[in-house]
């Protein structure tokens, strides 16, 4: 079968090798390969055979509307990266900032390790330089500043969280500020484990670039948050925090997607995410990720989602529409059949998700169809 977008040289078939499901190329040779070509997916197929999927990549956005064979993370409907994306002025998708939650790094906290900042990483002495706060107050504050920033508001409504928990206006950092000199603001060493870094404490690293600036504005749909603080915040904090936050969205015209760890994950419990109050934080968010991996506490993808969709509550107040499973790439990681199991689960009768993010776990995208992440990326996006 040749898909749409693709030559006959690069065709992929599903065949079944005792069992096993096994993904071969058709008569691939070099002399056949149009020149150029340099991964297994190209454009095509984030705009045919996708069936109404949408396709979240943890990767920069392509730079234009042009990129094709250059771009390693095809399918790709939607872009999430920490990176400055102000240079891509990609319009067949949308473009999402991803932020970090930060963490409380002092006390009682379960996770102490220092909060990491946008990409690039900068370093001092061979110490990645990143953030430190005092208390669970500051760092979610620090976090609403960073996504009100993003969201395009003024300077004063961006510092008003950071103002209230007793910060100051100049706790608040610009990009070129502190690249331009990050010893100067990260003077301290932080340890953690065997690691160290260099740190800033209590202050507020804005973005380089907002969601609402750019050729490509409108594309730029929204944040996705990654909330794995492991603080010891209880779950009245996070769900007063995600309120507060899911409020801040309020008529700018973009979107929240939250991701966390599993929710019935051990970490959970210093993360502060449980069944009481998962209900009213899905109700709060645009999109809510659904972690999928080999390692969840429920030994196997299918368990971990049924287990984490009976914590959200009963089926028919849940709104399936806005999960988004995320489904690791590594190796040895998830299989297959995982793989398979998730593309009938995104067609499947009735309710459904209709989402995927991809998250690759020290795997490497691209490259030739004959990997096994090409082969799981095929069967989770075309069943083939």
């Amino acid at each position: 079968m040749t898909r749409a977008g693709r030559t006959p040289a690069l065709s992929r078939r599903v065949v079944l090798l005792g069992g096993t499901l096994a993904v071969t190329a058709a008569a691939c040779t070099t002399e056949e390969e149009p020149r150029g070509r340099q991964h297994c997916f190209s454009a095509a197929d984030h705009q045919q055979g996708l069936d109404g999927i949408r396709v979240f990549q943890q990767a920069p956005p392509p730079a234009d509307d042009a990129t094709d064979q250059s771009y390693r993370y095809w399918p790709c409907t939607d872009a999430a990266t920490s990176q400055d994306f102000g240079r891509s002025t990609w319009t067949e998708g949308n473009t999402w900032a991803f932020v970090w939650a930060n963490r409380c790094n002092a006390g009682t906290a379960w996770n102490k390790k220092p909060n990491p900042l946008p990409a690039p990483r900068e370093y001092v002495d061979d110490l990645e330089c990143r953030a430190v706060f005092s208390t669970h107050a500051r760092a979610n504050a620090a976090t609403r500043c960073q996504v009100r920033y993003l969201l395009g508001m003024d300077q004063a409504s961006c510092l008003a969280p950071w103002l209230e928990v007793g910060g100051e206006a100049a706790d608040a950092l610009t990009d070129a500020d502190f690249r331009g000199s990050p010893g100067d603001h990260c003077p301290s060493t932080s340890a953690w484990g065997d690691e160290a870094y260099r740190v800033m404490v209590d202050k507020v690293l804005l973005p380089a670039v907002r969601l609402t600036e750019g050729v490509n504005a409108d594309h730029r749909l929204g944040v996705v948050l990654d909330y794995e603080v492991q603080d010891g915040r209880s779950p009245e904090v996070t769900e007063a925090f995600v309120h507060a936050l899911a409020h801040d969205f309020t008529g700018t015209g973009k979107q929240l997607f939250l991701l966390t760890n599993p929710f019935n994950a051990p970490t959970q419990q210093h993360t502060g995410f449980t069944a009481a109050n998962l209900p009213r934080i899905l109700a709060d968010v645009d999109h809510l990720g659904v972690f999928l991996w080999a390692g969840s506490p429920d030994g196997g993808v299918a368990a971990s989602y049924a287990t984490q969709l009976q914590m959200l509550g009963p089926p028919v107040e849940t709104d399936v529409s806005k999960l988004v499973p995320i489904f690791e790439l590594g190796e040895p990681g998830t299989t297959l059949d995982d793989a398979r199991w998730l593309h009938e689960t995104l067609h499947a009768d009735g309710p459904h998700p209709d989402k995927v993010m991809f998250w690759r776990h020290y795997a490497e995208q691209g490259g030739s169809c004959d990997t096994t992440t090409n082969q799981k990326i095929s069967l989770v996006c075309f069943g083939e």
